[in-house]
């Protein structure tokens, strides 16, 4: 399957449809804001103030649950690979496109739901104030993560790098150094690496704003 036809149907995946998937968007940062995952709390132990009990309270609550993440990750890439394949046909089916992205929505509301619960659970373990220290870590994370909003977003950045794609190939340019920095993408977003996903794009959309190197 060629890249640019990849890109474009993981775009619409991504982006939804105008105004109304923007607030969308925006309601999903809110709800990213009030996670707290286990292993920012054990990673920023110090800064918000646990305790032994707490740091173990928590590496529990983190071994009872954090198991089944990798399933659910996996189980959401495979999903989103064949729904992807899917839209990438000329004439899609319907009924095929529709049964599968009701398996990834499923995975991913799973996964939401683990994450969810977890938060839960750390949420008894904390103080109020050690409650606020988490949230403004998490949201500094996710805000140096680059989950942000306008040009900056990932659907945006995607279809940037599917326009400079398409670009390069029709100015007969070797296409590689983009194809390598996809695959770097693909592979960290699989693992849920955000931080080094969204580098390899900035990466991407370097090399395509750079001057075009003369002959």
């Amino acid at each position: 399957m060629k890249m640019s036809r990849r890109i474009t149907a993981l775009v619409i995946l991504m982006s939804g449809l105008g105004p109304a998937s923007a607030r969308a968007a925006e309601s999903t940062r809110d709800l990213f804001e009030q996670v707290i995952p286990p292993e920012l709390v054990l990673a920023e132990a110090e800064a918000i103030g646990l305790d032994a009990g707490q740091r173990q309270a928590v590496q529990r609550i983190q071994a009872e649950l954090q198991p089944r993440m990798p399933l659910l990750l996996r189980q959401m890439r495979e999903e989103r690979d064949a729904l992807i394949a899917l839209l990438s046909a000329d004439k899609p089916d319907e009924a095929a496109v529709l049964a599968r992205f009701d398996r990834l929505d499923a995975a991913e509301t799973e996964f939401k739901r683990v994450r969810i619960q977890m938060t839960l659970r750390i949420k008894t373990v904390l103080t109020a104030e050690q409650e606020t220290r988490a949230l403004a870590l998490q949201g500094r994370r996710l805000t140096e993560s680059g989950a942000a909003t306008g040009a900056d977003t990932l659907p945006a950045k995607l279809e940037r790098v599917k326009e400079g794609l398409e670009q390069w190939k029709r100015e007969g340019r070797d296409v590689t150094p983009l194809r390598e920095r996809w695959e770097r993408f693909r592979a960290a977003e699989d693992k849920g690496f955000y931080r080094q996903a969204r580098q390899a794009l900035d990466e991407a959309l370097a090399l395509i704003d750079a001057p075009r190197p003369r002959p």
